[in-house]
């Protein structure tokens, strides 16, 4: 199976958090369509996208006569009562504790990162499961990104988290078989 996975392009909110804020692409999507259309297959088995515009968006404009499989499990982490709130208006006592214990902390009124962690995961082999030796496209966020990046190495999540995940860039898994460890690598920067 290869698994090409798609973070969306730059977004048009700047200096706030914005996990599952739905908030728009500022590059237009058929440029960013036009610019990935090299690195990903022409027709892929099927193509999944989060649920948040900025990605689904893109996904739709990049395969416009291909049916785009919604899957909230891909979704960026909800940073709950942070979403939308700008870095320096953000408890900074709270945040000095998130970046402490990155992957225990619990967003307030939001995920905890285990609960991220836990429905990320699952959707990962759940691809590898059901669309075994095809080709599937992902368009998804830079956690989500991380974290399979985690589980093709097979490292822990936490040595990933820092792990440069460009807006616009392209992933490629491929593995014999999901229990296998996957090589990867970005083919678009």
């Amino acid at each position: 199976m290869a698994l090409y996975v798609v973070r969306h392009d730059e977004t048009e909110l700047t200096g706030c958090c914005y996990g599952q804020t739905d908030c728009n692409a500022k590059v237009p999507y058929e440029q960013t369509a036009l610019r990935l259309q090299a690195a990903l297959p022409q027709q892929p088995a099927v193509v999944v996208s989060s649920p948040l515009q900025r990605c689904r968006k893109l996904a739709e404009t990049s395969y416009n006569k291909v049916p785009v499989i919604i899957e909230a499990a891909i979704a960026e982490v909800n940073f709950g009562d942070w979403e939308g709130q700008g870095w320096n208006d953000i408890n900074r006592a709270e945040l000095d504790r998130w970046a402490k214990t990155p992957t225990q902390f619990q967003f307030p009124n939001g995920e905890s990162l285990e609960q991220f962690r836990m429905r990320v995961e699952g959707y990962y082999h759940q691809l590898w499961r059901k669309f075994d030796k095809q080709n599937v496209v992902v368009f998804t966020h830079a956690g989500v990104i991380r974290l399979w990046l985690a589980l093709a190495a097979n490292k822990s999540w936490e040595t990933m988290l820092s792990c440069s995940v460009p807006y616009a860039s392209v992933w490629c898994f491929e593995a014999a078989t999901e229990l296998s460890k996957a090589s990867y690598q970005q083919i678009i920067k």
